[in-house]
């Protein structure tokens, strides 16, 4: 078994996916064997993936949406929350994994105030990473 082959394995088995589509899930595991080894690391024990037909390219949510927060000890560890379309363009879902892994990463926190720049800084994070299309792309992440 190749290096590559296992690394694919690995992030197979311990991969947070819930959805319906095969391909999505290869793709984010393509994604994640791309990222540079702490960044994958980080995602694979910190990231949650969810896809969801059309309603979104994808969004980064940290994951105290997904516990309860009370004044008792908590005893989930919070994760980032990934949603991802499962319509995005071909040519562009790479980076727009990477780019919402990105964001995850720098702790860009959507449900509060994350700096203005969020977006050119993490587009520019993942093309740092190897990654073209629209999620590496600074002015296209800036435009919306």
């Amino acid at each position: 078994m190749n290096t590559d082959t296992k690394r694919f394995e690995e992030i197979h088995y311990d991969l947070a996916y819930h959805g319906e589509s095969s391909d999505i899930h290869t793709q984010i595991i393509e994604t994640i064997s791309r990222l540079p080894k702490k960044v994958a690391k980080f995602a694979v024990e910190n990231c949650c993936f969810i896809s969801v037909g059309e309603a979104i390219y994808g969004i980064a949510l940290p994951g105290r949406i997904g516990t309860k927060n009370t004044n008792l000890r908590r005893t989930t560890r919070n994760a980032w929350i990934i949603v991802l379309s499962e319509n995005c363009n071909e040519k562009d879902i790479h980076s727009i994994i990477a780019h919402e892994i990105a964001h995850a990463w720098r702790k860009d926190d959507r449900l509060a105030r994350p700096p203005e720049d969020c977006e050119i800084q993490t587009a520019n994070l993942t093309r740092d990473w190897g990654f073209t299309g629209c999620g590496s792309d600074a002015d296209y992440c800036n435009s919306f």
